[in-house]
């Protein structure tokens, strides 16, 4: 292991310790009320453990942040609802009428990049997540319709990428180039969204969740 990648790990370790610490601090009902809903695609359901490993994968570029909690799906349809406006986007020179959304949070940031083939672009209106089940006997990736099988979309998380990756996107893609930049500070509010104190909160979320 290169010298700054156990640095890097150090860094981490102590990171999750002092985090684990504060959240040991507050009681009960509180800790449960803050962590439940933090993102508000856990439905309520969220947990302490949830709230690690997504401030963990933020942070530090582990798992994709929403993946890490298992909200990604409702996260990315709701998304891909607010977006899609089949009027406003062309038709691209390979017949798909495709995007890129930027959504930047106080608990994250996201980019998702979307593709609807041209001929099926005037069935869509919005999609109720709830409506689609996980194909996992043949990809993790794969929503079909729960009554039929007969349709579905495909979502495909990238790799978390550092606040410098997004900045070469958004120079990169028109579609982002008048967005705010990532790393946006830690300025969300008591719960169920959470504020760390002065004393523990070491700044930025440095790195965003993709999606295709």
């Amino acid at each position: 292991m290169k010298f700054s990648e156990k640095r890097a790990l150090v860094k981490r370790k102590k990171f999750e310790k002092e985090l684990r610490t504060e959240l040991s601090k507050w009681g009960s009902a509180h800790l449960k009320k803050a962590t439940a809903n933090f993102v508000q695609y856990l439905n309520g359901e969220g947990t302490p453990e949830h709230f690690v490993r997504f401030i963990l994968a933020a942070k530090f570029g582990e798992a994709n942040s929403f993946v890490a909690i298992g909200a990604w799906k409702e996260f990315v349809v709701d998304s891909f609802n607010q977006a899609w406006s089949r009027d406003a986007v062309s038709v691209n020179e390979y017949g798909f009428r495709s995007s890129t959304v930027y959504r930047p949070s106080g608990y994250g940031n996201a980019v998702l990049e979307y593709a609807v083939e041209d001929k099926f672009s005037h069935l869509i209106t919005n999609i109720n997540a709830s409506d689609y089940c996980q194909a996992n006997n043949i990809s993790p990736y794969l929503f079909l319709d729960k009554n039929t099988n007969a349709f579905g979309f495909v979502v495909i998380p990238y790799v978390l990428s550092h606040d410098e990756v997004l900045v070469w996107r958004q120079e990169c893609i028109r579609e982002l180039v008048d967005t705010p930049k990532a790393n946006n500070f830690w300025q969300v509010e008591e719960p169920p969204t959470w504020k760390p104190s002065k004393e523990f909160s070491s700044g930025k979320l440095e790195y965003t969740s993709g999606f295709q």
